[in-house]
């Protein structure tokens, strides 16, 4: 399976490149990754190079300032059972649970003084 690096190439290549062959500058695909993963060229070309080889993206040809690929079948349907598999926020399910029990508990105090 892919780690959470190589799904954030992936999430980002289908935003900014898409399923048909694109030619985008690095340092623009570089800027569109989030922060917190703080990759660079050298590790950008690693991640895509393994996207390549496990069929996921197809590279026509690659120089020092761009890059010409698309993603596959593959990689899309990755895309779309990603988030079936794995709950990115489970702070959000607590918050809910949360809200929903001191909505409970506010309308029997209500309930009690009315």
């Amino acid at each position: 399976m892919t780690d959470k690096k190589t799904l954030a190439v992936i999430n980002m290549l289908s935003e900014q490149v898409g399923y048909s062959f694109k030619v985008v500058k690095i340092r623009h695909l570089l800027d569109s990754l989030p922060r917190k993963y703080a990759m660079d060229e050298n590790a950008l070309w690693a991640a895509i190079s393994m996207l390549k080889e496990a069929d996921y993206a197809v590279v026509k040809y690659r120089d020092k300032e761009e890059i010409c690929l698309a993603l596959t079948v593959k990689a899309e349907n990755l895309l779309r059972a990603r988030p079936a598999q794995k709950h990115e926020r489970p702070w959000l399910l607590a918050g809910v649970f949360v809200a929903s029990f001191l909505g409970a508990l506010l309308a029997v105090l209500l309930g009690k003084l009315f």
